[in-house]
């Protein structure tokens, strides 16, 4: 918000020098000090801003923004995978998204109640749950397609139980290997949001041992780094 008005303080300046050297056709040194003004003037909308607690508004404002749009979005990517997972009879996948469900509930409860309106957030802690609880939901997508693929192989195959059997067993470790990764992202969420309601002080969080687990897990799910 305040770069579009020091912009415009920076413009009506230039234009002031110029209206003030071409009227008063004074000297270098009288000049100078009209411009060190102007300059000065300018430089205080920014100043002004921050000192006048604009910034912290602004901040909080954009936080609120940003963490309903993402609340939003993932509450119905998670719906739209529940459903698919029902439909698959994939009964564990469908518990992982019923908890997943609860996690991000209660992550937007406690972001909500810790950090809105606050003048500090710990901003590090809240993209990396959001990766993690991302990842986690990516997840039980995957599991989605690997359903089909399973429910495709027993339907379409007739012939050679050997070949049937080995594709969907394959198919099966792949989703027994998703489930496992999951635990492990649900066991850091859980673990930091508990920490997060609990901490007496925002900036305790950023020495905790579960926030570095916590960005190791978003560090990988953001594809850098190997394979949970």
């Amino acid at each position: 918000m305040i770069k579009p008005y020091t912009l415009i303080a920076t413009i009506l300046s230039l234009i002031l020098i110029g209206l003030f050297v071409w009227w008063f056709q004074g000297g270098l040194v009288f000049n100078a000090v009209y411009v060190a003004v102007a300059v000065v003037a300018a430089l205080s909308v920014p100043l002004l801003y921050r000192w006048l607690g604009y910034s912290v508004a602004d901040d909080d404002e954009w936080l609120k923004d940003r963490e309903n749009q993402q609340y939003a979005e993932l509450m119905q990517r998670l719906q739209g995978v529940t459903k698919d997972l029902e439909a698959l009879g994939l009964k564990e996948g469908v518990r992982q998204a019923k908890s997943l469900t609860d996690m991000v509930d209660d992550y937007h409860a406690v972001v909500k109640s810790r950090f809105f309106g606050k003048q500090s957030s710990p901003l590090t802690y809240l993209s990396a749950a959001r990766t993690v609880q991302n990842q986690a939901i990516q997840n039980l997508a995957d599991m989605v397609t690997v359903g089909h693929s399973m429910s495709s192989i027993q339907n379409n195959l007739q012939a050679g139980g050997d070949q049937r059997d080995s594709r969907y067993l394959e198919q099966s470790e792949r989703i027994r290997a998703l489930l496992d990764e999951n635990k492990q992202l649900f066991d850091a969420l859980t673990g930091t949001a508990v920490e997060v309601a609990n901490m007496q002080s925002i900036s305790e969080f950023e020495r905790t041992d579960t926030l570095a687990r916590l960005l190791a897990l978003a560090e990988i799910a953001n594809g850098s780094g190997k394979k949970l």
